[in-house]
This record gives structure tokens, sequence and C-alpha cells, in this order.
């Protein structure tokens, strides 16, 4: 929404339109009037201060609330006056904001005393935000002839006032939009609105100090429409739906469309899907001469396939190289390996091994022989006993008995001895 100002002094008000969601608001504080003295204590007034708040939350509804003062009125005799009070503009209630998150206020400039200029508004004595208050100017003190005393400028929304100066140059209204003060000719000039200051000049009616003002930007949420009605069907020209065009004779009874020129297909098929060329799913190659009729297929070179239950596709075989070592024939070991076996003659059917045979002294206990020791007993070269008697008891001392016997072979139903070697009819003692 586009900014409003106001101008008219007084109190009023505004309520936020339907959709409002944030307002921007700005002060203008009144200047002062100058005075109306000597020759050497003319003076002009002070400019108005300026303060804005931007952003500010509202909505729809809400009431906001200002106080426009007027400037200070014309000194006839005497000090000046100063600004009618602060300007004050405020969100959701009707009295001066404290705080700058509900609204702003701007101070008013002084006017001129009997023999000191008017100060303009100060930024200590108003509400705004950071960066958006700016002081007014102060007005200019005569003391040679002509006399003329100019006023100080009211603050902008961008910068302070200008203070007067001397040759009746008054100060300039602050940018963008601050008033300009008045000048001290005569008869004097009052301030420009919003917060100029007015002028002076010595034995003159002084100049009145500009009025103050506010201004406020409502931010308004676009409009959403949730029900939109079906667009109307336009009713065009057929020419406008449809080309024509002029009948081609060389084309008549020519037309295909699925079916034979001048009978057309009405019962369209369903569109088959894009297909591809066979270069694309294949690899051609020119024909070799040398290759012809020497194919095989499961049958005879250049016969169609003989067999028309093939066998299932067998997976790669991997070379012999991966699966064992082959090393180069060693000449001299033709005919000379044995593999449980004779050479040459590899033995496949493999005997069960046997467990390791211990020697005989781990199953026998011997004594070395002794003359005392031995004594001779005869038994027959062979025979069978199956009640053994008890042994006898040996002529001499029992101490050192012997007993040794021939190696013996057991079968289940006799024992054999065999022979010592030599002549063993008898043992013989050593």
């Amino acid at each position: 929404m586009a900014r409003v100002v106001v101008t008219t002094t007084g109190a009023g008000s505004v309520v936020a339109p339907v959709g409002a969601y944030a307002v921007d608001v700005e002060a203008w504080g009144p200047g002062g009037s100058g005075n109306d003295e000597s020759t050497t204590n003319a003076c002009g007034g002070g400019g108005g201060a300026y303060a804005g708040c931007f952003n500010l939350a509202i909505s729809a509804g809400t009431s906001i609330f200002w106080n426009v003062p007027l400037g200070g009125a014309a000194s006839s005799f005497g000090a000046g006056f100063n600004g009618a009070g602060k300007t004050w503009i405020n969100i959701g209630a009707n009295s001066a904001p404290s705080v700058n998150t509900t609204g702003a206020q701007a101070d008013f400039g002084l006017g001129a005393t009997t023999s000191s200029v008017g100060v303009g508004g100060l930024v200590a004595n108003s509400i705004g935000q950071i960066g958006h208050l700016f002081a007014g100017g102060s007005g200019f003190k005569a003391t040679s002839s002509p006399y003329d005393a100019p006023g100080g400028g009211g603050a902008g929304s961008a910068g302070a006032g200008g203070n007067g100066a001397a040759g009746n140059s008054p100060g300039a209204g602050g940018t963008p939009d601050g008033g300009t003060g008045g000048t001290g000719a005569s008869p004097s000039n009052p301030g420009a609105q919003p917060g100029g200051g007015g002028g002076a000049q010595a034995l003159q009616t002084s100049g009145a100090g500009g009025a103050g003002q506010v201004a406020y930007t409502f931010y308004i949420a676009p409009a959403f429409r949730t029900d939109f009605p079906n667009p109307p069907i336009i009713s065009g020209r057929v020419d406008l739906l449809s080309w024509l065009q002029a009948v081609p004779i060389n084309l008549k009874g020519k037309d295909e469309f699925f079916g034979l020129a001048g009978a057309p297909q009405f019962d369209w098929p369903v569109p088959k899907g894009y297909v591809p060329g066979i270069s694309l799913l294949t690899h051609m190659e020119p024909i070799k001469l040398n290759l012809i009729y020497k194919d095989k297929f499961f049958g005879a070179a250049g016969q169609p396939p003989a067999n028309m239950d093939w066998p299932v596709p067998k997976g790669a075989t991997p070379g012999i190289s991966l699966l064992t070592h082959v090393e180069a024939t060693k000449l001299n070991l033709t005919g000379t390996d044995k593999f449980f076996g004779l050479a040459g003659a590899p033995q496949f059917d493999w005997p069960v091994p046997k467990t390791a045979k211990g020697s005989v002294d781990l199953y026998n206990w011997q004594l070395s022989s002794g003359p005392n020791l031995i004594v001779s007993i005869v038994y027959p070269a062979s025979f069978g006993a199956f009640d053994w008697p008890n042994p006898m008891q040996i002529g001499g001392s029992m101490a050192a008995l012997a007993y040794t016997q021939a190696n013996i072979i057991l079968t289940t139903d006799r024992i054999h001895f065999l022979k010592f070697r030599g002549d063993m009819g008898a043992l013989m003692t050593h």
C-alpha cells in the first residue's frame, strides 16, 4: 500500500485494512518560533526532529492513533514559543508510545529565548529505530544590521535539519522531506511544515514554527482465491477450430489410411512401439566366399540343424594351465617313476597302510647267557602241547632262572616251535 502522509494537525486514527500484516510509522516534530527582541538579540527558532519505525507487526482491524502538534506561535514581543508538543503515532493505543516496537515519537524544536537561538529537536528525546532518528537544526542569532535571524530546518526521514546561517540563510530541511526554516526578513517568515523553525528580525513580530506531521504505510498480503469458477467455453467460428484446404485434384483416390487406396480403415489397430533396426541387435559382416557351405550347426556342412533338441549350453571350461602345473619332460626320468609299484608300472590299488611295528626287545626280556645258568632241555623237533606242565625247579640255585623260547607262531589249535638254526636237537649249556 502507498505511503500516506498526514499533515492535518490534531488527533487522528486509521484502521488496518484486510490483509495488513505490517506497517511503517513516521513522525516529524514541530518547529519553534523566533523571538521579537532588540537589534543585537534577534534569534531564529529551532527545527523539529524526525523518528521512524519500520515493518512493525499488525493485524487487520487494528487501529493506529496519532497526534500532530502545531509549531510554536509567532512572538510579537520577547521570547519565541516552543513547538506545541511532540508528534507521535502509535499502534493499538491512543497515547504516545513508550517503546519503538509499537510506534514513533519525534521531539519538537525550541523557541528562541530573549537572547539565544532556539535549539532543534533532539534525538535523545525521541522514540524510533536506530538509524531512523534525526535531530532538527538550530536557529541563527543576528548581531549586525540588517539583523535577520533565520530559523533552523526540520529533520527529514534520511537526514538532520540544517542550522540557520548569516546572510538570512534559513536552515535547510533534512533530506528528503524536512521543512525549511523561516527567513528573518521583514516581516519574518514562518518555518515550513514539517518542523521548520521560525525566522526573526530585530523589533519585528517573529515567524511561527512549522507544524509536525505523521505518515504510515501498510503492507498488505496478496489475496488468494480458492474457489475459481470454471472458465466459460468460447463459441468460436469453425474456421478457428479447424484447418480447411482446397482439395488437390491430383490426390483423389490415392489416399491410404490403414487400408487400400480409397478405402480407409476406420478401426485402427493399437500403435506399436518403436522397432529398432536389426543392425542394433546383431553384428553383420560381409560374406566370406571361402566359408560358403562350410558352416556346421548341429548338422552337416551347409545343411540345416540336424538336432532340434539342443543340449543345455555348457559353461566355459578353463584351460588346464589354471588347474595344474605343467613342466617340460625331463628325459632322464623317463621310465624311472615309481608309484607303489615297479618303475613304469604304478600300483593303483593301494594297500591299507600298516602301523609301525615295535621291535622284539619291547615284548621280551632276555638275559645274557651265563654258563652256570643254562641247563640242557631236549624237546622233540615238533610237537603240539595243550596242557603245559608246571615249571620244574632247575638244579642248582633258583636265583637265576632263564627261560629261552624259540620264535613262536600262534594258530587256532596248536603251538608250533621252530627249530633253532643248526643242530638244535638239544639245548647246549654254554
